[in-house]
């Protein structure tokens, strides 16, 4: 049961790498970067940089290949390899939506002043 969990978090979590850069590349089309004047250094940053999110999940699914392999995972390596998944996703997740909401602030403080 261990293993399938290992298995089942780290394909969920390339999953969700994938979404991210999904998002990315959608965000490209809606912001070319030629306008790189409008647009803030971290979206540019993250957007040219995009095609890391499809090269991070390449080490946990090694780890996690390893740990299908091992005999038995013990339940202290499992919950510690669940919890940096989940606190490597979550800082992804939410440097992605930073970059992508960062061109958004300055229409919507325009909109509130005036």
């Amino acid at each position: 049961m261990q293993k399938i969990t290992n298995v089942l978090f780290t394909l969920a979590f390339t999953v969700g790498c994938f979404g991210q850069w999904l998002m990315l590349v959608l965000f490209q089309s809606i912001y070319p970067l030629r306008l790189e004047d409008s647009l803030p250094g971290f979206t540019i940053f993250l957007v040219g940089n995009k095609m890391l999110f499809l090269i991070i999940p390449i080490p946990f699914l090694l780890f996690s290949l390893f740990l299908v392999l091992k005999k038995t995972p013990t339940t202290e390596i499992n919950l510690l390899y669940c919890g940096i998944l989940a606190v490597v996703f979550s800082l992804l997740f939410f440097l992605v939506v930073a970059a992508v909401w960062l061109p958004w602030v300055p229409m919507i403080k325009n909109a509130i002043s005036s």
